[in-house]
C-alpha cells in the first residue's frame, strides 16, 4: 500500500484493486495470514478503506520480524534492497503490474518504438 496524506480509496483504481485482491485471497482456504505493507508515510489507510482492511495489519517492510511466504508487489514500490532480502530467505516475489507502470511498459509495443524490452 502506498499511503498518503488525504489519501482516498476512490482517488485511483490501484488502491482500489488491492483490496479486490485481499479479498480473493481471503477465499483461499491455504492464505494463513495477510500483512498490507505500507510504501507509503501514513500509519494507517484511508478512512473509507478502514472497513476494506478489515483488521489486516499496515506495517513497513522492513518492520516484519520474518518476511512473507509470499510478497505482491502492486501498490507501492517496495524497496529492491528488501525484496533481495526476501527472496533469499525463500520468499516468492510476485509483481502484479497494473495502472501506469502498464502503460509505461506496454506502449512501446502498441505504438512499435523502442523501450525497456524488445
Amino acid at each position: 500500500m502506498l499511503t498518503h496524506a488525504g489519501q482516498s480509496i476512490w482517488e485511483n483504481g490501484l488502491g482500489q484493486n488491492v483490496f479486490y485482491f485481499v479479498q480473493l485471497l481471503r477465499t483461499l482456504p491455504f492464505v494463513t495470514g495477510i500483512v498490507l505493507l505500507n510504501c507509503g508515510d501514513q500509519s494507517s489507510v484511508a478512512a473509507e478503506a478502514q472497513a476494506l482492511a478489515d483488521g489486516l495489519p499496515l506495517v513497513a517492510p522492513r518492520d516484519l520480524d520474518e518476511p512473507p511466504d509470499v510478497v505482491f508487489e502492486m501498490g507501492g514500490g517496495l524497496d529492491v534492497e528488501w525484496l533481495d532480502y526476501v527472496r533469499a530467505r525463500g520468499s516468492k516475489v510476485v509483481f502484479f503490474c497494473c495502472g501506469q507502470p502498464y502503460v509505461g511498459l506496454v506502449e512501446p509495443s502498441v505504438f512499435a518504438r523502442g523501450g525497456y524490452f524488445t
